[in-house]
């Protein structure tokens, strides 16, 4: 395959119109062919199925009365690319930031920043959201950021931004019990949570303090806190609000995405201790890169920058970790999250 293709979700309250989609040629990394792939409001988080070549959305939508409901909505993902709408779940109140998918247990989650709950959806055999499994709500400040499963399968994982917790609920087929809580520096605001391939260690990105928590992971305790490192220069004195954590599939590297500094963190990882060694700080040649994704062949990074409305491209060294600059000031509006077929 000489071109991946892509899928970028955004806010449509500037020129958006919904998902767009494009290419990416995987020897230059040069990016062709957007278009506008399927025109909803604000989805603003996607998860793809790329056996079933189905794509899953955060929607907004207004009921009869005008209200504001959100939820999750599916599409096709046809032999153009483009997407076709197939259904959508949906309630009163804001529309969550996160999707994720159990492809094992055809099951999909979502976590809701505002309404402070996680929703479990089971999937009909044609990829259509079903009925609602489960739900958890949390209550006064909770903020949930993120939610998936745990690499083991055994826990869904949520990050509650405004508690400082990662909490794990036991996890059966889409239900969701009882729960192991992990609590981290106070005022840090965790965001999102990569785990390393060898299923020992974790990654959580803090927005609101700029760091990232070093854990430890085991299938019975849970986390445990190992390290704090800053995602930040250390003569940074600015306002930064740390956003997207991704990690190479060997394990070797780790990146995040700061918004203020403007920049991508690199890392390389210790497998034995999961240590975190400093590489470098990369420009994202843009404002607020609040997402980022590596090509499926990990050969290139792809930098999501809101404010400015435009994608950025990084070549990757894949053996030691590095970025060197492939193109700028590829223009798509308010693009808040990247995907790929």
């Amino acid at each position: 395959m000489n071109t991946y293709r892509g899928y970028i979700g955004t806010y449509t309250k500037g020129e958006s119109e919904g998902i767009y989609n494009f290419s990416l040629d995987n020897t230059t990394g040069l990016i062709s062919n957007i278009s506008l792939a399927s025109k909803i409001e604000n989805p603003t988080y996607l998860t793809i199925n790329s056996n079933t070549r189905k794509l899953y959305s955060v929607i907004k939508l207004n009921d009869e009365n005008n209200n504001i409901c959100g939820g999750v909505a599916s599409f096709n993902i046809n032999d153009d690319f483009t997407l076709t709408y197939l259904n959508s779940s949906s309630s009163s109140g804001k529309p969550p930031c996160y999707v994720s998918l159990d492809n094992i247990n055809n099951t999909v989650f979502s976590g809701n920043y505002h309404e402070k709950n996680i929703i479990s959806y089971s999937l009909k055999e044609t990829g259509e959201l079903n009925n609602i499994i489960s739900e958890i709500i949390h209550k006064d400040k909770s903020h949930i950021h993120f939610v998936d499963l745990t690499p083991d399968k055994k826990y869904l994982c949520a990050v509650d931004l405004g508690h400082d917790e990662v909490i794990l609920y036991n996890y059966n087929q889409g239900f969701i019990g009882n729960r192991l809580i992990l609590k981290v520096k106070k005022g840090s605001g965790p965001r999102h949570i990569v785990f390393h391939p060898n299923g020992k260690f974790a990654y959580l990105i803090c927005e609101s303090s700029s760091e990232i928590v070093i854990l430890s992971y085991d299938s019975i305790l849970g986390f445990n806190i190992l390290n704090y490192i800053s995602t930040v220069p250390e003569n940074f004195n600015g306002i930064n609000s740390a956003a997207a954590i991704r990690i190479s599939s060997d394990g070797k590297f780790l990146y995040g995405s700061n918004r203020g500094d403007n920049s991508l963190v690199v890392y390389s990882i210790c497998n034995s201790t999961g240590n975190l060694t400093l590489i470098n700080i990369y420009r994202t040649y843009g404002d607020g890169p609040r997402d980022f994704n590596l090509t499926p062949n990990e050969d290139f990074i792809v930098i999501c920058n809101e404010l400015t409305n435009n994608l950025t491209v990084y070549k990757r060294d894949i053996l030691n970790g590095t970025l060197s600059l492939v193109q700028k000031n590829i223009n798509v509006p308010t693009p808040v999250c990247i995907t790929f077929l």
